[in-house]
């Protein structure tokens, strides 16, 4: 029997996906432009969502992002060696789950990987930077805690030539700051090379944020892969987007970019935002 992503990426079969996916409602809809009651708005075409679980998308689906935000998130998870940060303007929840999370796997410009969501709170991922600021020697008491460069290891002392070259070691939020640096930082001064400086530690406390990693994966055919498409969404109409998928519908008429956004639309069989997945349509009225 043919896996349900050969049915879905092949368009046929679709008697036989819906027995596969155990009901009619599974199948993506139609991204063609529909005809509703007069009541809702005569001629008006307009942007109607309806919410669905990651859980519920079958394997070979395509989903679209609904903000240049997100599909950065994925570009450069793919690239990155480890977690990406969910850049945003709001406050994040950590009730809710990252919806690129829940796919078990996802396929970005034709590699798969296997997705994982993740969520850090306010100051969990602290930011350091270690600073080395020249003194005069003069502004060293006799009985100040000084460490010299000679008392550090090898190992130190090589940590202490990339901060004297540099003036500074930065930690970003997911890297582990070096052992050896609390050696060279742990007193008010620090010498080198007849040169005195003072210790100065800046500690930046990150907002509440998501999270993404993906690894490389080769699933096996039953497993789910929900194809992550590569096009940007446009901010002209992206916030359009995300408004949709809220209650009620969206007037899309009056929006420049209109055609552009049912393009998106036709391109993919659901849209994702930070923390939901829904089933998008344009709708347009006819009387």
């Amino acid at each position: 029997m043919p896996t349900r992503r050969a049915l879905l990426r092949d368009g046929a079969g679709a008697a036989s996906l819906a027995v596969l996916a155990g009901c009619q409602s599974a199948l993506p809809s139609s991204r063609n432009t529909t005809t509703q009651p007069e009541s809702s708005g005569a001629g008006e075409p307009r942007l109607d969502a309806e919410p669905v679980t990651p859980s519920s998308i079958p394997d070979g689906a395509t989903v679209g992002v609904t903000s240049p935000p997100l599909h950065e998130l994925v570009a450069n998870a793919a690239e990155a060696d480890g977690r990406v940060d969910l850049q945003t303007t709001g406050s994040a929840d950590g009730d809710e789950s990252l919806t690129l999370g829940g796919f078990d796997y996802v396929e970005f410009e034709d590699q798969t990987y296997e997705s994982t969501a993740s969520f850090a709170g306010f100051g969990e991922e602290s930011t350091a930077k270690f600073s080395l600021l020249a003194v005069d020697g003069d502004e060293v008491g006799a009985d100040a805690d000084v460490t010299t460069y000679e008392s550090l290891s090898d190992r130190e002392q090589a940590v202490a030539d990339e901060m004297l070259a540099d003036g500074s070691l930065s930690v970003g939020r997911h890297e582990r700051r070096p052992e050896e640096v609390g050696a060279i930082v742990g007193s008010e001064f620090f010498r080198a090379d007849g040169q005195t400086y003072r210790i100065q530690i800046t500690v930046g406390d990150p907002p509440a944020h998501h999270m993404l990693e993906l690894d490389t994966a080769n699933p096996g055919d039953d497993a789910q892969v929900v194809t992550v498409l590569d096009e940007r969404p446009a901010a002209d109409w992206s916030d359009v987007l995300q408004e949709g998928l809220g209650p009620g519908s969206v007037g899309v008429e009056d929006l420049p970019s209109s055609a552009a956004l049912v393009d998106y639309l036709d391109g993919i069989d659901y849209v994702v935002t930070a923390t939901t997945v829904a089933d998008a349509t344009v709708n347009e009225t006819v009387q």
